[in-house]
């Protein structure tokens, strides 16, 4: 009985050619943005809830991830319409510089249209894409009136006298 013989150089280049027709994907473990303290503030400052006025609108979070990111990759942090839809989700903030960082911190600001008390963030990525779990909801308010209220007790626009109590 005569032996098959093995063609080596045959055998390489099928397992090389097999190699590169074959898609490796990477994936990506995405956690829920958490808030984390703003380093231009002093003092612990992570927000329980966001409220924004003209002269204060910058947030911070932190974002996780596990998983092989590829070097084209952009993370971008969305935030949900107030009741936590996802639907048609707003652009916070994307990173394209932390593609080796498993752990990492980036500001956003809110729109001027935010208001309500069920906001949700996530965190997608572009390359591989991948999106992550929603955070718990959160109350936040853009105040967009930043001027003193004047209220009359009777709407004329006069202000009451006040008399001491001493």
């Amino acid at each position: 009985m005569r032996q098959k013989r093995i063609n080596i150089p045959r055998t390489i280049l099928t397992a090389f050619l097999v190699l590169l027709t074959t898609q490796i994907s990477a994936q990506i473990a995405l956690q829920a943005p958490v808030p984390a303290d703003n380093p231009n503030l002093t003092g612990t400052n992570t927000w329980p809830r966001a409220c924004a006025d003209t002269d204060f609108n910058e947030f911070f979070v932190t974002i996780e991830w596990a998983g092989a990111a590829n070097s084209d990759n952009t993370f971008i942090l969305e935030l949900s319409d107030p009741n936590g839809s996802f639907g048609t989700p707003l652009e916070l903030s994307t990173v394209s510089d932390q593609n080796n960082n498993n752990e990492f911190t980036t500001s956003f600001n809110l729109p001027q249209n935010t208001r309500g008390a069920n906001y949700m963030m996530r965190v997608r990525s572009t390359s591989p894409a991948s999106t992550g779990t929603a955070s718990p909801g959160y109350s936040m308010y853009f105040l967009g009136f930043d001027t003193n209220l004047h209220m009359s007790p009777d709407g004329d626009g006069t202000t009451p006298k006040f008399t001491s109590l001493r």
